[in-house]
């Protein structure tokens, strides 16, 4: 449902999206990456949380984007100092950005 609702808000914003899963309990030396009608899907490899990934993957992200959108529910990220286009959120906070979507969909 999370993938079904990043996709329909990122179509209609025209907008990249990527949504990090935390598999940091999986057993798997490598992230794992899947295209859901393109919306990039991450899974992260054995002890790697998603924080950590898109920690160390902004940088390719400012790189190519004027603006960055991060939701996550890591109250710790959530505190560190955004950088110029970047734009934090809570998940809470993003889902209810998303969530008046849901009627048009």
């Amino acid at each position: 449902m999370l993938v079904a609702i990043i996709h329909e808000y990122s179509k209609i914003k025209d907008y990249e999206a990527h949504v990090v899963f935390d598999a940091y309990k999986v057993k798997s030396k490598e992230e794992k990456f899947e295209d859901h009608h393109g919306v990039i899907v991450v899974y992260t490899k054995e002890n790697q949380t998603a924080d950590t990934y898109i920690e160390k993957n902004l940088y390719q992200a400012y790189q190519k984007y004027d603006q960055v959108y991060v939701a996550t529910s890591d109250y710790a990220e959530q505190q560190t100092s955004p950088r110029q286009g970047m734009f934090k959120s809570t998940g809470q906070g993003a889902d209810r950005g998303a969530r008046p979507l849901q009627g048009f969909l």
